[in-house]
């Protein structure tokens, strides 16, 4: 009855360990222990990887710290816990001779090594995140590591590419770029930082500009960047249409024109695009639409309120500025005050006292001179004045500066009447060195 007839097999053993293989055991136990939490005491397993930045395309290890004494098996998951639905494989080490065994986990990228690393060829963007990594046997150990795998950044796309508006609108620009937590995005204005009032949002991927002035118009660029690259986008022109502002002309205020000058007039404002002009005198429209203005002042009615208004035909906006113009009639002769010195007019009264002079000693001679001649021709007619009881007399004789002056008189004779001495009329005064000399003729009758 004991013995066991040939060909039939043993009923079912039905004990722990009883019919089965050892590592089939122990694959069990694993996967049991490995569902449990871990509420023993762990001892914390530090992990690395290479790479340290890692990037698409490239391969990656992680490598577990610790020791593998005592330990029958590791186990590589995606996520924070030990969760066998998460796991990427388990491997046994020798003398199990199971190997590695793959989890829900596996893309078929992943392979273990004999110190329990994990390698993983061929990163994409999906493989970051956080893995976990258990030791199992002896002791239980459990390590936590989180990557971040970068991508070659391409060129962002920014839009719009060139946007026209007018102040104090809302601009917003939209950055493209991939949707990577590892990519940073940030944004140029004529290559310096964005500044002022700009607002970003969507991971930095918006920017919004609201109300914007002049102040905003320029060129702006959107820069990526992660560990392993970086890239910019082409530039967006914002253009912003504004004014006029800061009207202004040449001349302004109150100014006094001399009647009969030319007026010109400039005027200038700040404006996008250019503002139009128009050009009035005392609010009458004068036909002008450029930046110059310019009038004759021939009549005292050209003075007046001379006004330019600049128009913004993009903002709707009007700006204006205005001259008063006084009219005078043309510069009299300069005063006291005004040209000649002290020195030039005290010059002028010497030089009028000196021809004065000269004049007057001019009339004094020609009278003199007629008087002498009027005198030779009493003389040369025979008309000799005499004075009565002289028959013969000289003038007298007077020295003057050391010379003599000698005067003589004329006698006449007449033979009936008594001789009668007749003075000559007073002589001019002496010069000198001049002596006047008197003819003394006697006149005999019959």
């Amino acid at each position: 009855m004991g013995e066991t007839r040939a060909g039939r097999r043993p009923p079912p053993c039905r004990q722990p360990g009883c019919g089965g293989s050892w590592p089939a055991t122990l694959l069990a136990a694993a996967i049991l222990s490995s569902c449990l939490p871990l509420t023993q005491a762990q001892e914390v397993i530090p992990i690395t990887w290479t790479p340290q930045y890692p990037r698409t395309g490239q391969n990656m290890t992680l490598k577990a710290g610790g020791t593998l004494e005592k330990v029958v098996s590791c186990s590589w998951f995606r996520g924070t816990v030990t969760d066998v639905t998460k796991r990427i494989l388990v491997y046994y080490l020798p003398p199990v001779a199971q190997g590695q065994v793959n989890g829900p986990s596996y893309t078929g990228r992943e392979t273990v090594g004999a110190d329990c690393s994990l390698h993983i060829r061929n990163l994409t963007l999906n493989d970051s995140g956080n893995y976990t990594m258990s030791k199992e046997g002896g002791v239980t150990a459990v390590g936590h590591v989180t990557i971040e795998v970068s991508e070659i950044l391409n060129r962002p796309a920014l839009t719009p590419e060139s946007i026209t508006m007018v102040e104090n609108s809302t601009v917003v620009l939209q950055c493209s770029t991939s949707t990577s937590s590892r990519v940073i995005v940030s944004w140029l204005k004529d290559v310096a930082p964005v500044r002022g009032t700009a607002e970003l949002s969507n991971q930095n991927r918006t920017l919004t500009l609201p109300g914007i002035t002049k102040d905003d118009a320029g060129s702006y660029t959107c820069v990526v960047s992660n560990p392993v690259s970086n890239a910019s986008s082409s530039p967006a022109n914002l253009v912003v249409q504004y004014g006029p502002y800061d009207v202004r002309l040449n001349q302004s205020g109150t100014i006094s024109e001399t009647l009969g000058s030319l007026l010109a007039l400039q005027c200038l404002a700040d404006s996008f695009p250019l503002a139009k002009f128009q050009w009035f005198f005392n609010d009458t429209d004068q036909n002008v639409d450029k930046d110059t203005f310019s009038v004759q002042l021939k009549t005292w009615e050209n003075g007046g309120v001379y006004k330019c208004q600049a128009y913004n035909a993009r903002t709707n906006r009007t700006g204006s500025e205005s001259v008063t113009v006084t009219l005078k009639s043309k510069d009299p002769p300069p005063t006291n005050g005004g040209g000649l010195s002290s020195g030039a007019i005290a010059g002028i009264v010497i030089g009028s006292l000196v021809g004065v002079a000269l004049i007057s000693g001019l009339i004094y001679f020609v009278y003199t001179k007629t008087s002498l001649g009027r005198t030779e021709q009493h003389i040369s007619n025979g008309n000799i004045p005499s004075t009565p009881g002289h028959n013969q007399g000289v003038s007298e004789t007077k020295a003057r500066s050391g010379e003599e002056d000698i005067q003589y008189s004329t006698l006449a004779f007449s033979p009936s009447s008594p001789a009668k001495a007749v003075s000559a009329p007073p002589p001019p005064p002496p010069s000198e060195s001049n002596t006047i000399y008197s003819e003394i003729k006697k006149k005999l009758s019959g």
